[in-house]
């Protein structure tokens, strides 16, 4: 084989950040001599050197990866500057540092490692990595070293596992590494394609005329390459299985915990809050199954079939330190991280996607409206709050800061901020770069006094309730009271001059018989933040990171002789990240 000649001869020449991923580990069956490998996860998390200390592991001398499309060419700085591709094979040796092309386990690779020893010595190597999704490229013509997601504890022979890709194997050679030193007996050509079987932490050299991209009968793709990542705000990733087969697949799905964190990345604080999004034609609408076991779908054949997988922010919770069996909010930055399992009923497929998320903040402008439905009844013989005919809406514009605090708006301003020349979101246009006004965005929540930032009280986000106090003077001219042009309600005397209050009388709570023409209007608004939305008890794809909301209730003292009470529901849009505040 025109390959394994090269790999012989260029053996005879040369013989002379924190990260984070969620973890599994692989056990690799080692003999003496030259063995091949293939990571289907990246173990780049440490240096080869620290990698493989202790135990078994050192008895691994030399690992040689794999590169290949060595003939690419690629860009650094411009389209126009080619320079050349990495060659055929890089190199790592434990005994000779100056000759090592490189340091670390990068996951989609096959690798050639040589053990001390005869082929008669065995090792057990375990390598912690981090799953990837699966990306096989058969990408040259006349030699492949490629690897497989089998079944570990029954891996299918290769006959049944290329079934549907019989080109890799039909008037081809499939070599394996046996152990030994490299000759007539390493590699081997696999005797019978009916019988050995496909081992998934081995790699085996096809020598084939085809170039595809077979990984497996049922294909399995992530809208995201990097699996199901959803950081700090992601809401829905897809999984795509394509079944290329003759025959139905039946795949079990089963949502898995990560080993603990390996050194140099970062701590897992538990499992994602997986959850399964599925339409019901019945209802029409969408409904979401938190992933607490394990489910099956079937494909059929020449067919693909979509699930859409989402996280339920609501549920990032940590164990409390004083007691482990009480669940408390997640803190900004913890970090989640679990495994997706993926095994057909025909056994030839074991393929693990990851997922992670992370606990974000909720800083940023937040734009929405409040639906009122209910109305405190001050009738004789009736208390509590009566429902409405129908809904009021009213316009709700909150931003809340890096440190949390939440400010109701009457109105905001997102554009270029002068003299800073970045993106920034402001309370008055005066604030922004006249250069950039047009394209700039105005936000207004219209029955607010303008110009009014009030600061809340309590937590803004999931499980929490906000409290903001607006007043309205009775000289304010939004005073629905105050009229300019009405003698009796423009705040003045006979003679058209301000009314003196007495001395020590607060102008909000003086009364008419004070000689106020007008009250003062304080309206006390109350949002309790809901894990789901309160009207359907469904969560919103980003229900808890980009959408937020729940129950709602203001009272409103000084239009009545007693406070008047109002209530509903309220849904917010984060519209804005910037969690910076400018005012004047």
């Amino acid at each position: 084989m025109r390959s394994l000649l090269l790999f012989s001869s260029i053996l005879g020449l040369l013989a002379g950040t924190e990260l984070s991923a969620q973890w599994r580990d692989e056990t690799y069956q080692l003999r003496g001599g030259w063995n091949a490998i293939y990571l289907d996860g990246d173990a780049s998390y440490q240096d080869l050197g620290s990698l493989l200390t202790g135990g078994d592991a050192s008895s691994v001398l030399e690992v040689w990866r794999w590169n290949p499309n060595p003939t690419a060419v690629q860009f650094t700085e411009a389209p126009q500057i080619e320079t050349p591709g990495t060659p055929e094979w890089s190199v790592w040796k434990r005994l000779d540092s100056s000759a090592n092309t490189f340091s670390r386990l990068s996951g989609g690779f096959a690798y050639l490692v040589r053990c001390s020893g005869e082929a008669s010595d065995s090792y057990s190597v375990s390598i912690r990595q981090s799953p990837l999704v699966p990306d096989v490229q058969w990408v040259r013509e006349g030699a492949n070293l490629l690897g497989f997601q089998t079944p570990v504890a029954s891996a299918p022979t290769f006959a049944s596992y290329f079934e549907s890709f019989p080109a890799a194997i039909t008037g081809s050679d499939v070599y394996q590494y046996a152990g030994g030193e490299l000759g007539p007996s390493n590699p081997v050509k696999v005797f019978s394609t009916a019988i050995e079987t496909v081992d998934r932490n081995q790699a085996y050299w096809f020598e084939t005329d085809v170039v595809s991209d077979f990984q497996s009968e049922v294909k399995v793709e992530c809208s995201l390459s990097d699996g199901l990542v959803f950081g700090d705000e992601g809401t829905v990733v897809r999984v795509t299985l394509r079944n290329r087969g003759s025959s139905e697949a039946q795949v079990t799905f089963s949502h898995l915990s990560s080993e603990a964190a390996p050194p140099n990345t970062r701590d897992i604080v538990g499992m994602v809050p997986l959850v399964l999004r599925e339409y019901d034609h019945n209802t029409l609408s969408w409904q979401s199954t938190p992933m607490t076991g394990s489910f099956t779908r079937h494909v059929t054949a020449g067919s693909s079939l979509d699930l859409y997988f989402a996280i339920d922010r609501t549920q990032l919770t940590v164990p409390s330190d004083s007691d482990p069996a009480v669940l408390i909010d997640a803190e900004q930055g913890d970090y989640f991280a679990s495994l997706l399992k993926l095994e057909d009923a025909a056994g030839k497929m074991e393929v693990y996607l990851p997922v992670s998320a992370e606990k974000g903040s909720l800083a940023g402008l937040w734009l929405g409206d409040v639906s009122l439905d209910g109305v405190e009844s001050l009738a004789p013989g009736q208390s509590g709050l009566a429902p409405t005919s129908r809904e009021m809406r009213l316009r709700m514009l909150l931003h809340v800061d890096e440190e949390g605090t939440a400010r109701l708006l009457s109105q905001a301003f997102t554009g270029i901020v002068e003299g800073l020349g970045v993106p920034g979101i402001v309370t008055d246009e005066s604030l922004l770069d006249e250069d950039y006004l047009a394209r700039a965005s105005r936000y207004v929540a219209a029955h607010l006094p303008l110009d009014q930032i009030v600061a809340g009280a309590g937590s803004f986000g999931i499980g929490g309730s906000l409290t903001h106090e607006v007043t309205i003077p009775f000289t304010d001219p939004t005073n629905p009271f105050v009229h300019q042009y009405h003698p009796d309600h423009d705040n003045l005397d006979a003679r058209f001059e301000p009314i003196a209050l007495p001395q020590g009388v607060d102008a909000y709570n003086a009364k008419l018989s004070d000689g106020v023409e007008a009250p003062g209007i304080r309206r006390t608004c109350r949002f309790t933040f809901t894990p789901a939305q309160p009207s359907t008890g469904l969560q919103p794809l980003g229900w808890g990171s980009t959408v937020v909301g729940g129950l709602y209730q203001e009272t409103l003292a000084g239009v009545h002789k007693q406070p008047l009470t109002v209530s509903g529901s309220f849904e917010l849009r984060r519209i804005s990240d910037i969690g910076t505040l400018t005012t004047p």
